[in-house]
């Protein structure tokens, strides 16, 4: 029997991949939509989905813009499940609750 931590399978997961879920998650929570989040970067709709897609990189400017448009720090789309950790990424979101 093989046994796998967390740490083992998370580091597997292609780091683009890792991005584009914490920018679904990141969008799903603060109800947006791709639309909203290509004009928050100033870019098109396709690069945004192409980004998503994992055929077009994500940089480091979007990262900050689209942290700001969603109140997230950018760091937090690097981290795997970075956004489904409680008290994590979402602080002005859910302070005062």
């Amino acid at each position: 029997m093989t046994t796998q931590t967390l740490d083992q399978r998370t580091q597997a997961i292609p780091l683009e991949e890792v991005i584009s879920t914490n920018m679904r998650l990141a969008l799903a929570l603060r109800k947006k939509n791709q639309s909203d989040l290509s004009r928050a970067l100033g870019v098109s709709s396709g690069l945004v989905s192409q980004k998503m897609h994992g055929t077009t990189s994500w940089t480091i400017a979007d990262m900050e813009k689209a942290g700001q448009f969603l109140r997230i720090a950018p760091a937090k789309f690097l981290e795997p499940n970075g956004l489904l950790v409680a008290g994590h990424g979402f602080e002005p979101w859910t302070s005062g609750l």
